[in-house]
């Protein structure tokens, strides 16, 4: 019998999560812990099966591909989407149809339980496989880098060191980009642990759905859980308040990365779309990431958009290049066209898992 033969598809089961987290450490070779897993595909879940497998002759996951159910803002109303994410297959079961079959199976299930499009960021892996499975651009997402402590950028780059005084220019460099409009009389900025932060998440329901479409929905019990329940390492969120209600908030995390620390903003969102008390949360953010010894602070956005101006107005001016997010539409009644021609989206790097 070849191999070919040896793997079927069916959905997730409980305990796959253990052999899918050790498949994910082997295909993308970064840690990956079964709890953590759990959090970010199964802890959020919908009624309909969002993870999707092909497994071997033992019943053994060979192969996943994976959706994070989200609700969409749209013209003409909400629906659901899948956010696709995590698609691996083991290297000995390659070119060998598993994956085509997992994806088509999963696109069908979804579409059957009414998800309006899947939303991805199909990479290199994917090869010619992504158009023939319907992908097609919607949008994008540009990374933003700003340097919190260039003089570490500086003395690597070159490799001499800290230079004496090297500090100031580093010191100089950062209130050159925090020089802004002044923060609002009585406005405060603070971190917040989980109960305050769910407060905040309800003053701020009107804020959070966005009248930017398309916008994914960022309702208080998607945040708690992206941002305030992940194992292990949980978001840093900054909310902006004026001392009755929130105004906004930031949501940034730590990496560490070849020896060095990466500051990641993964959302930001204010009332109003409010560039001033935006700027002063980035600001704090940008002093709070830096503080803990980070050398840069990075963020998506969608060029264009109000996040990206107010982002390159705070020192974001360095990237690394840009990301597609494309679609798969699977309700058929829904034009691609209403998604690449409705302008700038709402989209940040909290909306996938690339932050």
């Amino acid at each position: 019998m070849s191999r070919r033969e040896q793997w079927t598809c069916r959905p997730y089961q409980p305990s796959d999560e253990v052999p899918l987290a050790a498949l994910f450490e082997r295909v993308f070779k970064r840690s990956m812990t079964s709890q953590l897993w759990r959090w970010k595909l199964r802890d959020h879940a919908e009624d309909f099966p969002n993870v999707w497998v092909a497994v071997d002759s033992q019943d053994q996951p060979v192969c996943q591909y994976a959706g994070i159910p989200r609700r969409i803002c749209l013209p003409e109303g909400e629906r659901f989407v899948m956010v696709a994410v995590d698609a691996m297959t083991a290297p000995e079961f390659r070119r060998q149809g598993a994956f085509t079959a997992v994806v088509t199976r999963a696109h069908a299930a979804w579409r059957a339980a009414g998800v309006a499009f899947v939303l991805g960021m199909p990479n290199e892996r994917y090869g010619s496989r992504a158009d023939a499975l319907g992908w097609q651009r919607v949008s994008s997402l540009r990374w933003m880098i700003r340097a919190l402590r260039p003089e570490l950028l500086l003395a690597r780059r070159t490799r001499l060191g800290r230079l004496p005084g090297i500090e100031v220019g580093g010191r100089f460099w950062n209130k050159l980009w925090d020089f802004g409009p002044s923060r609002p009389p009585g406005l405060e900025l603070d971190t917040v642990n989980r109960a305050q932060a769910e407060t905040a998440f309800d003053q701020l329901a009107g804020a959070l759905e966005s009248t930017e479409q398309p916008a994914l929905r960022r309702d208080k019990e998607w945040l708690l859980h992206r941002f305030l329940d992940r194992p292990g390492s949980p978001y840093g969120v900054v909310v902006a308040s004026d001392g009755q209600r929130a105004r906004g908030y930031t949501a940034y995390g730590l990496q560490e990365a070849s020896g060095r620390r990466i500051g990641t903003i993964a959302d930001l969102v204010t009332q109003h779309a409010d560039s001033r008390i935006g700027g002063c949360l980035l600001r704090e953010t940008a002093a709070r990431l830096r503080g803990a010894g980070a050398e840069i602070a990075i963020a998506l956005a969608v060029p264009g958009s109000r996040e990206h101006r107010l982002f390159r107005r705070q020192g974001f001016v360095f990237s690394w290049g840009t990301f597609r997010v494309d679609a798969v539409i699977l309700d058929p009644n829904l034009n691609i066209e209403t998604l690449r021609d409705s302008g700038p989206w709402k989209l940040a790097g909290g909306d996938f898992d690339l932050i």
